[in-house]
């Protein structure tokens, strides 16, 4: 047999236990007694098949596909299918439909029993933290590598395989992006490996200097990451109108299909390169932001903000147009002096939230802004399922709001470190420790927050800085779908 991981794999799977049936003469995996896989032996006792359970329409989509996958041996043929276990079904694709497969027994298990297999095997995964202190012998280019190494990037096969990595450029204005210094460094580590590299970005919902592949590409070389700078090529992940988009089902809560950038799924492996910080909307923006609405073309960042429309304050509003000027939808409307959200053609972006000098908009119910988390997890497990990723995020120059934004204000925290994993969920979450445990900056947003409110004690620093936002239903919903643990063991080097 080719797949000689399989046994390994399956028992990897949280909840997964294996028997032999022996008057069928068949290894069967099962998740809460019922069976997700199977190894059919022949009457040589030698594989015959791997037998797994599919949604009919792509079972039977796949079997036009490839002749080695076939109706369910001694199973339901509708729902089941066989895979001859020397044939041409790539690897990939095999662990890709064993997910599926276990998927769709896990969910038909009663909530409880779900919920039950997933706390008795949450393991603790292991997220590497450096600090941003240098000496002679190492400067902080040196120390992200070594972050890296130490964190396991070799044991990814980059050999002849393309690897995006997703990174934020930066709005035109902003200063407060990731050096492109720190993606040369990802960059030379993935060609040392064997691996081809690009650095990767969709397109933004609003107006902005990223609307399209020339002005985003533009944008990008204006600050520094150009293939000089960076050791490798800008690619725009949903091309120049952000409509070249790989359509991911997933069968989510929220998202039944993820509508991803084509060149960013199109990537045999994917690094996240994220800049952490605050985040008008979602409260912060790390790993799980950068991979799930950075990944989403223009009609997935369109889904995932349509449910968190904001409205207008008419008491504190002063009719400025600064919401107007920043809209790509023409969803405020001035009358009388006074704006008002059209929400017929608001698609929920928030980045009227931010430019208004009277905090006159808030988004109008607080599910909105779970709903908005939850759909972030949702694209995030869609561009990140049957491949290899890893995860590295940097707490620097924290500003209280989106790269996005074309001006940053000043840190509201002190400068924290540097952080890798494999787990994107751990990371957000070992992230937002971390932050949490620093002391606010003199003069900053949070900072007179914290002072307006009158609030020594404790609270959440990114609570406070935008007081419309929670982060935490994003980390529980990317736990909730198999995404992460934020359960973690904080490796320092």
């Amino acid at each position: 047999m080719r797949y000689v991981w399989l046994d390994e794999y399956l028992l990897g799977k949280a909840g997964v236990t294996k028997d032999f049936k022996e008057e069928w003469n068949w290894i069967r995996y099962q998740i809460g007694g019922k069976m997700f896989a199977a190894l059919c032996l022949g009457d040589d006792d030698k594989p015959y098949y791997i037998t797994l359970k599919l949604e009919p329409s792509e079972g039977d989509f796949l079997r036009q596909q490839y002749e080695d996958i076939v109706p369910g041996y001694y199973m339901n043929k509708v729902h089941w299918n066989s895979v001859r276990p020397d044939g041409e079904v790539p690897d990939d694709l095999l662990k890709d439909l064993l997910d599926k497969s276990y998927q769709l027994v896990l969910k038909g298990l009663s909530k409880k029993k779900q919920k039950e297999i997933m706390e008795e095997n949450m393991a603790k995964s292991s997220v590497y933290f450096t600090s941003f202190k240098a000496t002679g012998q190492e400067n902080l280019l040196q120390k992200l590598h070594r972050l890296m190494k130490t964190a396991g990037f070799e044991t990814i096969d980059f050999k002849e395989k393309y690897a995006a990595i997703k990174i934020h450029f930066g709005e035109y204005g902003n200063l407060a992006f990731l050096r492109p210094n720190y993606a040369r460094v990802v960059a030379d580590y993935v060609k040392e490996l064997g691996g081809k590299p690009f650095l990767t970005d969709c397109n933004t919902l609003y107006v902005g200097s990223r609307k399209n592949a020339l002005d985003h590409l533009e944008t990008a070389y204006v600050n520094g990451f150009s293939p000089y700078q960076t050791g490798c090529h800008v690619i725009i992940g949903d091309g120049l109108k952000g409509t070249d988009e790989a359509i991911v089902p997933i069968d989510g809560e929220y998202v039944k299909e993820a509508k991803i950038g084509q060149a960013i799924m199109d990537a045999d492996i994917l690094i996240s390169l994220t800049h952490f910080k605050g985040h008008e909307m979602a409260g912060f923006g790390g790993a799980l932001k950068n991979l799930g609405m950075g990944s989403g073309s223009r009609a997935g960042k369109m889904e995932q903000h349509c449910d968190g429309k904001p409205s207008v304050n008419q008491a504190a509003c002063v009719g400025c147009g600064a919401c107007q000027k920043i809209c790509a939808h023409e969803a405020p409307e001035i009358a009388d002096g006074k704006a008002a959200i059209n929400h017929d053609k608001c698609v929920g972006c928030g980045r009227c939230l931010a430019v208004c000098p009277k905090d006159a908009i808030a988004a109008d119910f607080h599910d909105s802004i779970a709903v908005l988390n939850c759909k972030i997890a949702e694209y995030s497990y869609a561009v990140c399922k049957g491949r290899p990723c890893f995860h590295i995020s940097l707490i620097c120059d924290v500003s209280p709001n989106c790269d996005c934004h074309a001006e940053n204000d000043i840190p509201i925290i002190p400068d924290v470190g540097m952080l890798a994993s494999f787990d994107p969920v751990a990371l957000d979450q070992a992230c937002a420790d971390l932050c949490n445990q620093m002391p606010p900056i003199a003069h900053s947003v949070l900072d007179e927050n914290i002072k307006e409110h009158q609030e020594e004690g404790e609270h959440d620093h990114f609570h406070m800085t935008h007081p419309d936002t929670e982060w935490k239903s994003c980390i529980a919903h990317a736990v909730k779908i198999g995404l992460g643990t934020n359960e973690y063991e904080l490796v320092q080097i």
